[in-house]
C-alpha cells in the first residue's frame, strides 16, 4: 500500500508539472513572415508594425539563438501568440545578469526556453532588450 501511494504521488506531481508548462502553438498567416528571413528589412518593418498594432500582453517569447554581429549581441526569439507568430531579433545593448549564462554558453542549452515577461523598446525597425523576469527552461 505504501508503495502504491508513493507511485500515485509521483504520477500526480509529474502531471501537475506537465500541465503547468506553456506550450504555445501559433500558425503564421503572414506572407512576409513566411517568405522573408528575420534579418531582412521588410520582415523587421512588418514585425514592428504588427507589434505596435496588437496587445502584446498575450505574447510569449522563446529563445532561439544567440549571435554577435559586428560586435553587437543579439538574440533570436520565437514570438508566439493569438495574433502573432514570428521570429524577432532583439539587440542586447546593455549588460544584464540574465544573459551571463547565455553569453558563457553562446546560447547553447537555452533553445526553446521561455523569456518570462520580456520587455523591449522599438527603435526604428529594431527591437532592443529592456528587461525580462527570467528564463524558464
Amino acid at each position: 500500500m505504501n508503495q502504491t501511494v508513493k507511485y500515485l504521488c509521483i504520477i500526480s506531481v509529474s502531471l501537475l508539472l506537465l500541465a503547468g508548462c506553456k506550450n504555445v502553438e501559433c500558425s503564421n498567416t503572414n506572407e512576409i513572415f513566411a517568405s522573408a528571413s528575420p534579418e531582412k528589412a521588410i520582415y523587421k518593418k512588418e514585425l514592428v508594425s504588427k507589434i505596435k498594432a496588437i496587445d502584446t500582453s498575450g505574447l510569449y517569447f522563446f529563445f532561439d539563438k544567440y549571435v554577435i554581429l559586428n560586435g553587437q549581441e543579439m538574440i533570436y526569439v520565437s514570438i508566439k501568440g493569438k495574433e502573432l507568430c514570428a521570429t524577432g531579433i532583439v539587440s542586447i545593448s546593455k549588460s544584464d545578469k540574465l544573459f551571463d549564462g547565455i553569453r558563457k554558453s553562446r546560447g547553447l542549452g537555452y533553445h526553446g526556453a521561455m523569456l518570462k515577461n520580456l520587455k523591449f523598446s522599438i527603435r526604428g525597425n529594431e527591437l532592443v532588450f529592456e528587461s525580462s523576469d527570467g528564463i524558464i527552461d
